[in-house]
């Protein structure tokens, strides 16, 4: 299913309970075939809804009342309410195929994307035929609802002023390095002598680092706000930290800087940076000199503002850049499609409780592997040797994650004459800076910015096999 993009405007009602009740009793005059799902929002333990709970849940109800000729009420206290026709249901459960969902099909979906916060889904939500089951919705449509004595968490971060202010501070003062690191991610190639390839080497913000300058360990934890806050307010710095390395080698170059191919370079950006007069700088300039990118777009940037986004992506396509869509979790696959975003590569995240699922949603992420294409998913956040042979056995060649780092690492031990002054770990974190004062008592700055084993007198370093781009099927959302 596509989880649209949401404006107030979309929503076919709005938090009157009065309103819900008049339609309640509009609908009762021709009760056949109708029903009333309604999603308890009110009823989840502090801190109750979290705001991707509210997003998600009424951007899957609009699209069922879209095919269904239904209307979608919120009510003061969070609850969803979906009055529609009934549907036929999915006799096997949800195809990840679909674009809607079906009514009587909701609380399966509402119950995957609950789950992680609650061990009992089901109870949260209630569907209700009008037919046979009137009177118990007329008594929860006429119980008068306030807001929740528990208010969900402030989305703006109005209270945390001090907070924010310090945290641009330092982005706006401090060195790009100091708070920047990297990543490569690679292509596993059975059967050939160096049994992997880079794919790319991904810069992306180094929160641990971020919170040891504030000295205020804790209070800039990843949430996704404040993280995406932060993230735009990195974006300018570093596209024009990248603009300033094209072509002069080191890090950041996006291009060879004449030390032979080094694995192309992938920034996350947010959807504003895309926009941005600085990124069409950088692909102005990148075009000139041939050197690519890959582009990164976080999966909760999408679903924030669906038009911004397409804008986005149009000017990635259109700069010759690879999009890769990132952040998407298998519980995410369990309820929507990723395809109608086209992306290149996707990122799903590693979670050690992939292998254990039940037997249904085992099978659900296998059909949605085998749907987007295991050649286009790169496994993220690969922590362990059970992700890559979870990866395998689907097919899946593209890894990312601390044991890619480890892999990487001990080959560059075993190859690198000066690794007599150093060890694995130095390696590893050296190879995950891009900052001087990170990667200093390297004696072989070339093999690291490569990130695989080479001679280094060789005239020139191997070259990452050629990554086509990969072919994107048209799907309209």
């Amino acid at each position: 299913m596509s989880v649209t993009d949401l404006r107030p405007s979309d929503l076919s009602a709005t938090a009157s309970d009065g309103q819900l009740q008049d339609a309640t009793l509009r609908a009762l005059r021709q009760p056949a075939g109708r029903v009333a799902v309604v999603l308890h929002l009110s009823r989840l333990p502090p801190p109750g809804a979290r705001p991707h709970h509210r997003r998600i849940a009424r951007a899957l109800m609009q699209d069922t009342a879209a095919k269904f000729d239904g209307q979608v009420f919120v009510r003061p206290s969070g609850d969803l309410v979906l009055l529609c026709r009934r549907g036929q249901g999915q006799a096997r459960g949800v195809s990840l195929k679909a674009t809607t969902a079906e009514p009587l099909d909701l609380p399966e979906v509402f119950a995957r994307l609950l789950r992680a916060d609650v061990s009992d889904p089901a109870r949260f939500v209630s569907v209700w035929s009008l037919e046979h089951e009137s009177e118990v919705l007329l008594t929860y449509t006429s119980t008068r609802t306030r807001p929740a004595a528990t208010p969900p968490p402030r989305e703006d971060f109005a209270g945390q002023t001090t907070l924010v202010d310090a945290l641009g501070r330092v982005m706006d003062q401090v060195n790009l390095g100091d708070v920047v690191q990297r990543q490569t991610a690679i292509t596993l190639r059975p059967g050939e002598a160096a049994g992997f390839t880079p794919l790319y080497r991904e810069m992306s913000l180094a929160v641990p680092a971020l919170q040891a300058r504030l000295a205020q360990s804790g209070q800039a934890r990843i949430d996704p706000f404040l993280f995406r806050h932060l993230a735009a307010r990195l974006d300018q710095r570093m596209l024009s930290g990248v603009a300033a390395s094209l072509g002069r080698g080191g890090p950041l170059d996006p291009s060879s800087g004449g030390q032979g191919a080094l694995p192309m370079l992938q920034l996350t950006l947010t959807v504003a940076g895309i926009l941005s007069q600085a990124f069409a700088g950088l692909a102005q300039a990148c075009r000139r000199v041939g050197a690519s990118l890959a582009i990164g777009v976080d999966a909760m940037e999408v679903a924030a503002d669906r038009a911004r986004f397409e804008q986005a992506r149009a000017r990635i396509v259109e700069a010759g850049f690879i999009f890769v869509l990132s952040g998407v979790s298998h519980l995410a696959l369990l309820i929507a499609d990723p395809a109608p975003w086209q992306p290149d590569l996707l990122k799903l995240d590693w979670s050690p409780r992939l292998p254990d699922l039940p037997e249904g949603d085992g099978a659900a992420i296998d059909a949605a592997v085998a749907e987007i294409g295991a050649e286009r998913i790169v496994l993220h956040r690969a922590d362990s040797e059970a992700a890559l042979h979870w990866g395998l056995a689907r097919g899946i060649r593209r890894f990312q994650g601390r044991h890619v780092d480890v892999m990487l690492g001990a080959g560059r031990i075993v190859s690198c004459s000066g690794a007599a002054g150093c060890n694995l770990r130095q390696c590893i974190e050296r190879a995950g800076s891009i900052a001087p004062s990170g990667r200093a008592g390297c004696t072989n700055l070339s093999m690291l910015d490569h990130a695989v084993p080479f001679n280094p007198n060789a005239a020139s370093p191997p070259q990452a096999a050629a990554e086509p781009r990969p072919a994107v099927t048209q799907v309209t959302a």
